[in-house]
């Protein structure tokens, strides 16, 4: 089991794909310097191209674009500009939604540390338990942590509150949008765009239902082919505008120079 601190300055034994591919089924992390684990599904083989993988069976184990979309929220935390894309002062009494959070939910749970009083984590029904455990070991860690003087945290984030929630979310399915209490102020999204494009027309009309022109969306996903970027920037430009973040915002020992990270929000 091996720990990793996402504010280190130094170089890391082993690249986050190595971490996940190594056979683990449990490991530990810091995120915003709560210390916690994490459980995975590795399955019995390791896992080496995502193009081997069914659809579905990706939200099992954690991505390196996940690991990228945390490095930049927790410089986010750092900042006390309103302005900024997501500093904590700015998502004071704000909601938050991740999609697609897979086993971990590490863009949703890094979130909310932030300051948003509820975060709501979502995914296909097969992977909630697992998201739910993980949910659950979060909150414990987090509210341990402020106990022992993390001064990082807000009191009344939603790690701290318990106010993070599981719940299901299928693209390919009608929104319950009063059971989600649609619209969210802020959705984070990582490593959402891939299978060639089979899941683009559902996820833009997902991501439709649930924001509003003031919804910030954070998107974080590792570049795979020409064919499924251009495919992203068509069915998407004419909907929302995209922002790409500099990399410098998320660069760090962990860094994957295929990670590309976007601010979106509608036209």
């Amino acid at each position: 089991m091996a720990m990793i601190d996402l504010f280190s300055d130094g170089d890391p034994e082993f690249t986050w794909r190595t971490l996940q591919n190594d056979g683990d089924k449990e490991f530990e992390m810091k995120i915003l310097g709560v210390p916690m684990s994490l459980e995975q599904d590795v399955g019995d083989e390791r896992i080496e191209d995502l193009a081997e993988l069914e659809l579905g069976t990706t939200a099992a184990v954690v991505w390196d674009a996940a690991v990228n979309l945390v490095r930049f929220l927790e410089r986010q935390a750092l900042i006390e500009d309103d302005g900024s894309v997501c500093s904590p002062s700015s998502l004071k009494t704000k909601r938050a939604l991740e999609l697609g959070s897979g086993c971990c939910g590490l863009g949703g749970l890094a979130i909310s540390l932030l300051g948003c009083t509820e975060v709501v984590l979502t995914d296909i029904s097969s992977v909630l338990p697992m998201l739910r455990r993980n949910a659950e070991r979060f909150i414990t860690a987090a509210q341990n942590e402020l106990k022992q003087g993390n001064p990082q945290i807000p009191h009344d984030c939603a790690a701290i509150r318990g106010d993070i929630h599981v719940m299901e979310l299928d693209w390919f399915k009608e929104i319950e949008e009063e059971s989600l209490k649609a619209p969210f102020d802020v959705i984070v999204m990582a490593d959402v765009i891939y299978t060639d494009g089979l899941l683009l027309k559902p996820l833009l009309k997902t991501l439709q239902t649930l924001v509003t022109p003031s919804t910030k969306i954070i998107l974080s996903y590792e570049w795979r082919s020409a064919k499924e970027h251009a495919a992203f920037q068509e069915l998407f430009l004419p909907t929302f505008e995209l922002t790409e973040i500099s990399r410098n915002q998320f660069t760090g020992a962990l860094m994957n120079e295929d990670t590309f990270m976007y601010v979106m929000r509608l036209r």
